[in-house]
C-alpha cells in the first residue's frame, strides 16, 4: 500500500512540474520536498494563474500545503505572502512572493542560533532570543505571533532548510519561507 502512495504522490508531482515546464516555467530553486519556478504563463490543467511578483512552489510535502492553504491570500510582515495554494495528493502548489537572499550577517547570525530558533518556535519563549540582534529578535517573534493568529503550528517550521528558511523583501525585510 505504501509503495502504490509513494508512487502516487510521485506521479503527481511529476505531472505538476512537467505542466509547469511545459508552460514556459523557469527554474529558481529546489529543496528535499519541492521545486521553486519562476512561471509567468497559466497551467490551465492545475488551474494556476501567473500573479505578478509571485513565484511557484510545488511541493510534495502535505504539512507544508496544509498551512500555505490557511495563509493564502493574507498579508504579513514576518512571513512571506502566499497568493493561490492548490492542495493535491500528498503537497500541490502555491504562489509565494519573490523573496531575495537575506545579508550575509543576518545570515550567519542565523545559522549560527538555529537550534536556539527551533527552540522557540515549539515554546515560544522569547527570552531564547536574547543572543540575537534586535532586529532578527522582532522578526521572529512577529512570524511566530502571525503563525499563530493564522491557525498554523509553530512548531512545524523548519529552520534547517538550506536558507534556514528565511529570505528578505527588496528593502531588506526579512520574511520566514517555507513555514
Amino acid at each position: 500500500m505504501k509503495l502504490i502512495q509513494a508512487l502516487l504522490t510521485e506521479s503527481t508531482y511529476s505531472k505538476i512540474k512537467d505542466a509547469f515546464k511545459t508552460a514556459g516555467a523557469t527554474f529558481v530553486g529546489a529543496g528535499s520536498e519541492g521545486v521553486v519556478y519562476s512561471a509567468p504563463n497559466p497551467v490551465p490543467e492545475f488551474g494556476y494563474e501567473p500573479k505578478e511578483g509571485y513565484l511557484v512552489k510545488i511541493t510534495q510535502d502535505d504539512i507544508e500545503m496544509q498551512a500555505m492553504v490557511k495563509a493564502q491570500g493574507k498579508k504579513f510582515k514576518y512571513l512571506a505572502n502566499i497568493g493561490k495554494a492548490v492542495e493535491m495528493e500528498k503537497g500541490g502548489w502555491y504562489q509565494i512572493e519573490n523573496l531575495q537572499p537575506v545579508s550575509q550577517e543576518y545570515s550567519q547570525e542565523i545559522k549560527k542560533n538555529v537550534r536556539i530558533l527551533d527552540r522557540f518556535f515549539i515554546e515560544g519563549d522569547k527570552s531564547l532570543l536574547s543572543k540575537l540582534s534586535p532586529d532578527l529578535q522582532k522578526t521572529f517573534t512577529g512570524a511566530r505571533q502571525e503563525l499563530v493568529q493564522t491557525g498554523i503550528d509553530p512548531e512545524e517550521v523548519d529552520m534547517y532548510g538550506d536558507d534556514n528558511n528565511v529570505m528578505a523583501t527588496a528593502d531588506g525585510q526579512i520574511k520566514l519561507i517555507d513555514y
